[in-house]
């Protein structure tokens, strides 16, 4: 355990090495999602994927032109 002890201890510049391992492990983790994923919705049309994205930017649209004026009636109560 004392070498990982050393290696926490290793600087690149300003980054530590555990930073590096911690990045490194990150897209190693995102790839096998993406991989994992990718074979879920192998059967889903792109047409099917596209409608969903619109119909869902459009409810986050809405509910950023709401909420504000939601949330300030809540403060003025």
């Amino acid at each position: 355990m004392f070498w990982l002890t050393d290696l926490m201890l290793l600087w690149l510049g300003f980054i530590f090495c555990t930073s590096v391992l911690f990045i490194i492990i990150y897209f190693i983790a995102m790839r096998m999602v993406y991989f994992s994923e990718e074979l879920k919705y192998k059967d889903v049309s792109t047409r099917a994927i596209v409608i969903n994205y619109i119909i869902n930017a459009i409810v986050v649209v809405i509910a950023a032109i709401f909420l504000p004026k939601i949330g300030e009636g809540i403060e003025q109560r």
